[in-house]
């Protein structure tokens, strides 16, 4: 893979956001479908897009470091998927943290101080 450890550590911590993604994705669609109230709220629904489009941004960046051999070179080099690649690494990780808490403050703080009025 790579010559260069800091690559490594980007890529273990990448895999952890995205596990991170998938189980709050997969906890939150299942709330919803046991709790129709939950499953028809808008503010759930808006949460699960943004943190699906976070766990896209870390894709881009998780596969993109098998192909470089130092985190230099793997910094300075545009990303994406197929041929389009608009964005450096640093870019797609802004990204992929602004959409995760734009999308999970909303929904945190309507529990905290809004409780099921403003969720449901």
């Amino acid at each position: 893979m790579s010559d260069d450890n800091r690559l490594a550590h980007l890529l273990t911590y990448t895999t952890f956001h995205i596990g991170v993604y998938i189980s709050l994705v997969t906890a939150l669609i299942g709330a919803g479908i046991f709790n129709p109230v939950l499953g028809s709220s808008w503010l759930v629904r808006y949460t699960v897009g943004c943190v699906v489009l976070a766990g896209i941004c870390g894709g881009i960046v998780g596969k993109s470091i098998p192909e470089h051999r130092s985190y230099d070179q793997y910094k300075n080099t545009a990303i994406g998927y197929f041929s389009l690649k608009p964005f450096p690494p640093l870019v797609w990780a802004n990204l992929e943290h602004l959409f995760f808490w734009i999308g999970v403050l909303p929904l945190a703080l309507a529990f905290i101080f809004g409780g099921s009025d403003w969720i449901g």
